[in-house]
């Protein structure tokens, strides 16, 4: 990916040298509602590499977007031995 100037550029352009073309067009294409209700994480080796301003940047244009250094990750792979229906009812 390709680094720019201070000068201004299209929010498709920014897209597209920070994240390439596929990205760009997929984040480009979201419609309003998509924007509202998906979450765009952004992840990537410590360091200046354009987290931060891409966050911000789609934050400006309407995308609910998350760093992942902010948040909490929980993963679950272990399968469930006894399955409740609505377990989610039965804690307190």
């Amino acid at each position: 990916m390709g680094h720019f100037t201070t000068a201004n550029i299209t929010f498709f352009n920014y897209l597209m040298s920070i994240v390439g073309p596929d990205v760009a067009e997929e984040l480009f294409s979201m419609s309003s509602q998509e924007k509202e209700s998906r979450f765009i994480i952004i992840d990537g080796r410590r360091g200046p590499t354009g987290k931060s301003t891409l966050c911000k940047v789609l934050q400006k244009h309407g995308y609910q977007v998350l760093e992942m250094h902010e948040q909490k990750y929980i993963r679950l792979d272990v399968e469930l031995q006894c399955k409740v229906a609505n377990f989610s009812d039965c804690v307190d």
